[in-house]
């Protein structure tokens, strides 16, 4: 793949529009003329820069001189995957992609590019916006508003599982830091850092995301009605569904009986 041409525009309003809205952001990506205050922005490295201010052992310094996390050194990972893997964004509107490398980075909950993985190419990052969307190891991802277990509104980067012809399911990942722990006596062992990440299923019908809970009761009294096939399911599946496999097929149940 031929490495594309970006011209690093990095201004302090950094979502002040300067390029032509008539083109699309995939136009421009390939015709070199990528503004990045409209399109990407620099990765978010306060995170990393407040983890080596307090967990300096996290981190190891590279060829370049630059610090980079040492993976062997905690964990679990801030990362869905830890390398970049060629993937593609899309601008939704003109529906056109463009290959580049890709990672999600799920504590910061942004998507992190690099035009190619020679070792000086920096890491941006893919403007958080509903009509750009991107595909990582066949994963795609969708900026989207969604009313988590709370009944609160947010917005983040959902991952779609299953779509069908009335529903669509996703998931959300949420990635916890805990700091490495030292030991207090001979009988408790000390504690290596760790990224946790935990998953919420969510389902989207129409233009609507909403929170999809776990507990078989609750997922019986909100959709056992709608199908006979997905009350069945439910009432021998036990308490909790615990596997993704199981909230695609309660998906896929419900959406065949619509």
């Amino acid at each position: 793949m031929k490495k594309i041409l970006f011209v690093l525009v990095i201004c302090s309003t950094i979502f002040s529009g300067i390029c032509n809205a008539q083109d699309s952001a995939v136009d421009r990506i390939n015709a070199g003329q990528l503004a990045f205050n409209k399109f990407t922005y620099p990765a978010n490295i306060l995170f990393e820069q407040k983890l080596r201010n307090f967990n300096p052992d996290l981190f190891k310094s590279n060829e370049n001189g630059e610090f980079v996390l040492d993976f062997n050194n905690f964990k679990g990972s801030p990362y869905e995957k830890n390398t970049f893997s060629l993937g593609f964004i899309t601008d939704e509107l003109s529906n056109k992609s463009v290959n580049i490398y890709l990672r999600y980075n799920i504590h910061n909950d942004e998507v992190e590019l690099k035009v190619s993985l020679e070792k000086d190419e920096k890491i941006i990052a893919l403007l958080k916006q509903h009509d750009i969307s991107c595909t990582i190891n066949g994963k795609y991802f969708h900026y989207s508003t969604f009313t988590d277990e709370k009944g609160t509104i947010k917005d983040g980067y959902l991952i779609q599982i299953y779509k069908g012809k009335n529903y669509e399911l996703f998931k959300h990942l949420k990635s916890t830091f805990t700091p490495k722990k030292s030991s207090e006596n001979s009988f408790i062992p000390p504690q290596m850092a760790r990224f946790e990440t935990t998953v919420s299923y969510y389902l989207k019908q129409g233009t609507t995301v909403f929170y999809l809970p776990e507990k078989s009761k609750l997922l019986y009294s909100k959709f056992g009605n709608q199908s006979p096939a997905l009350k069945s399911y439910l009432s021998h599946k036990g308490t909790t569904l615990k596997q993704e496999n199981d909230f695609v097929e309660v998906v896929k149940l419900l959406d065949s009986a619509n």
